[in-house]
Order: structure tokens, then sequence, then C-alpha cells
């Protein structure tokens, strides 16, 4: 017996993306799918579509928050998690579309790994920014562990992710985080369990400049924020982990800091004074204390001499210690590794 899957579709003001993103449901080859659009307080027509959407497909149902609030997308993700009634639970941002196969992969790819509690696949960006490019990388259809590789960057799209609901507790997406909260779910549940990579398209992610994925990071104060949530967030898991698993979200501060003092690096080197300032104020908001400094700037040093010898910088994605534990395969990067 197929599975029954939620897909738990947020939307915010999205009269017109809305239908399309639907459509992309109805148009799998899988049929025993839910989809739970949670309005988050838009100010259009968005709940008067999805209502129409609903009338016309029972398998749609329509929630949104006490008094019409708006909460977010993590809190609508969280919204639709404790309502689901799926076997699996994916998400679908309201302005994105789903390959036709995709239900039918996940389904697939579960019952090849029937131990393993995540899929996920690759993205395509549509759009004003990165069009064309590729987003998803990991090691092909092997458990892996993620949580070395989500500490540095996320290589996991939101709408290309399919979870057991069973591992899901209430609230996966950390309601008080005002972005990267896909990114801390996934960390939270690398620290215990294998992902599968499936080596596929699986969605077309809409890169325009209001969606959520383009405007987050729209300004260089933004960044700098979104840097530094992310860093905490990164402390604060890190004292949640055993001492065998705490050092990884330790090296991942590390690596986040020496990021920032490259780009900086980068940009002096082209003249581009401003930037530079901004990447050294993101290095001090990130690293915050001096082991954190001191270790980013060894690392960053590093790093450098290893671009100016040509040495490709790996993933940091390794095969789940179980059965598999014995190999030895490289992680494929995608034409590109994009923090969400």
């Amino acid at each position: 017996m197929e599975p029954l899957i939620s897909v738990i579709i947020p939307v915010f003001s999205r009269e017109r993306e809305i239908p399309e993103a639907v459509q992309s449901l109805q148009r799998q080859g899988h049929r025993d799918w839910e989809a739970l659009i949670v309005d988050d307080g838009s100010t259009d027509e968005t709940l008067r579509v999805a209502q129409t959407l609903a009338a016309e497909d029972h398998r749609i149902r329509i929630l949104f928050h006490p008094h019409r609030m708006n909460l977010g997308p993590g809190a609508s993700r969280n919204l639709g998690v404790r309502v689901a009634r799926g076997d699996v639970i994916t998400f679908l941002d309201s302005d994105d579309v789903l390959e036709p196969d995709a239900l039918e992969s996940y389904c697939e790819a579960f019952a090849r790994f029937p131990q393993v509690p995540v899929v996920y696949g690759k993205a395509r960006f549509e759009g004003d920014r990165d069009h064309g490019t590729v987003y998803g990388a990991g090691l092909p259809w092997e458990p892996a562990d993620l949580l070395p590789q989500l500490v540095r960057a996320n290589v996991i799209p939101t709408g290309a992710t399919a979870i057991r609901s069973d591992v899901l507790g209430e609230s996966p997406f950390p309601p008080d985080m005002p972005c990267c909260q896909d990114w801390a779910c996934w960390l939270q549940l690398s620290a215990e369990h294998p992902f599968v990579f499936m080596d596929q398209i699986v969605e077309t992610m809409r890169t325009h400049r209001i969606s959520i994925t383009g405007h987050g990071m729209a300004t260089p104060g933004a960044r700098i924020r979104y840097r530094g949530i992310q860093a905490d967030f990164l402390r604060r898991f890190r004292d949640t982990l055993p001492i065998d698993r705490g050092h990884i979200a330790h090296e991942g501060l590390l690596w986040r800091s020496a990021e920032c003092l490259l780009g900086a690096a980068f940009d002096l080197r082209h003249g581009r004074i401003k930037e530079t300032y901004y990447w050294l104020l993101s290095w001090l908001r990130v690293a915050r204390n001096i082991d954190v400094i001191a270790g980013s700037a060894v690392l960053a040093v590093t790093t450098l001499a290893r671009f100016r010898r040509g040495e490709e910088i790996p993933l940091y994605i390794q095969p789940f210690p179980s059965e598999h534990s014995h190999r030895s395969r490289r992680a494929t990067s995608s034409e590109a590794l994009d923090e969400r």
C-alpha cells in the first residue's frame, strides 16, 4: 500500500502563484496525498483562491493561524506538521512547483531504505537570480551522515525533502528563529538520523525578488544578521550534542567564521572596500569569542593556501556509521551550494 504523503504549503499573499503549485501536485503520478495550505495572514485574495482550490479537490485543506496572524513560514510549517495525517511529510513553497515524479521518487526511496527517515533531491532555480542553477548535493543513494556538512552549509532544498512523520516533533522548525528554520530542522534531524540523497531534480524553485528565497539576503545588514542567527543557533545546538558529536558543530562555527574572512580577502583584493568591511563585521558577529576568532583565522589562511595550490575544497558528507561505513564514496557537488 502506498503511503499517504502530506504536502505542507505555507503561503503569504500569493493569489497568482498558489494555483500553479497545487497543479504541480495534481499532476503527480502518486495520487495518495493531502495538501495543507497554511495561509499566513495574506492581505490579498490568497485565502479565497485557496478555498476555491479546496472546493474542487477534496485532498486540499486550508489552515490559518488564530486571528489570521502573520507568523512566518516556520510557524506555518509547524502548524501543518501538527495537523498532517500522512506517513510522510514534505514541504512546498507556494511559488514553487514539483516535478511530476517527485512524490513517486520519495516513495521509491523510502521503500529502498526503510531504516532512513529523511530523503532529499535537487531543486532547479528559475527566475531573476541564479536561473538554471541546480541546488542539492550528497552521496547518491547511500545513507549518509549530513551533520558534518550541514554545520558548514545547507545542501538540502526545503521543497525537495521528504520526512517520515514519526521522527518529527510538533514544532520541528524553531519558532523563535526569524530565518533559517529549515536548516535548523535538518541539523536537529541529522544529529541522530541518516539521510539519503536522490540524485535527481524534484522541484523548481522560483527566485524572483519578493520570494522567500530571494528576499532574505537583500542588504549587507540583513546578511550579517542572517549569519549571526545561524551562528547563535549552532552554538545552542552544539550544547545539546553528545561529546563525540559536539566537536562537529564547533568545527562548523570555525568554518563559517573563516568563510567571512575569505570573503573579506577576496573583496579586498578586488578593491571593494565597503564589501570587505561588511565581511569583517560578519566575521566578528559569527565568531564572537577569542577561541573561534583565532581558530577561524588559522582555518582561513589554510584554506586560502589550498585554493592557491588548486586543491578542491570538498564537501563533508560522510557515509552513515552502519553497514555502509566501509565505503568511501566522494560526495557529488551541485552546480552551486547556496545557503537558504
